[in-house]
């Protein structure tokens, strides 16, 4: 009985850990964000309003879960200085964006013990001072498993329409590991993480970590 409890919780602590692993604490949304960008940290005197528009797929368009997600790139880029044009006015940027969700395993490292039967182990004892046989305890079993999750990602790119062949002139791509599949829940976070810091490291990769109790 005593080798199969131990057997038991030595199983449930390795699937623990592998579980933190991809989601992180419960409590915190951990993203990974990388950013390459050519703008300045505020605009410039000559472009005190960033004018943009958001470019939209036939997809995107029909789409009332996209119309949402909209919403809340809308509700990030406000702060950032950027605000939608006047009427009859032309506006500077072009922002898109993109989400995608995806299945994926990863593979760990499990020790089991036998369930009958005596092994042969080595512990240190402290009244031998050495290294010694431990004819108790059954020499634990390494056991290959898997687990899976699933990986959120979103992409922001933001084109200057002033150029004379526009390019993006940020990009940001913020991606999450969940073990829920509903991409909705990580978008709020995903949202605000790549853009922390805006505009952001030209090339740089982060960890953007965000307590869940901050969503909005």
């Amino acid at each position: 009985i005593m080798f199969k409890g131990m057997r038991r919780t030595i199983g449930l602590w390795t699937l623990m850990a592998s579980a933190l692993l991809v989601t992180g604490c419960a409590q915190h949304v951990r993203s990974t964000v990388t950013v390459f960008q050519r703008l300045d940290s505020a605009p410039p005197v000559a472009e005190a309003r960033r004018t943009y528009t958001i470019a939209k797929s036939a997809e995107q368009t029909k789409s009332l879960e996209l119309s949402q997600y909209e919403d809340m790139l809308v509700a990030e880029l406000g702060p950032l200085g950027f605000s939608a044009p006047k009427t009859g006015e032309s506006p500077r940027y072009r922002v898109e964006f993109d989400v995608r969700s995806s299945d994926q395993r990863t593979t760990y490292t499990d020790y089991t013990y036998p369930r009958v039967g005596i092994g042969l182990s080595r512990g240190y004892y402290p009244y031998a001072g050495r290294f010694v046989g431990d004819p108790f305890f059954a020499t634990p079993i390494p056991v290959q498993r898997s687990y899976e999750f699933t990986r959120h990602e979103l992409m922001v790119r933001i084109f200057d329409s002033e150029l004379k062949d526009p390019k993006a002139v940020w990009e940001g791509r913020a991606v999450t590991d969940s073990a829920s599949d509903t991409l909705g829940e990580a978008l709020p976070y995903l949202m605000r993480s790549v853009f922390a810091g805006f505009p952001g490291d030209n090339g740089k990769t982060r960890t953007i970590t965000i307590p869940r109790a901050q969503n909005r």
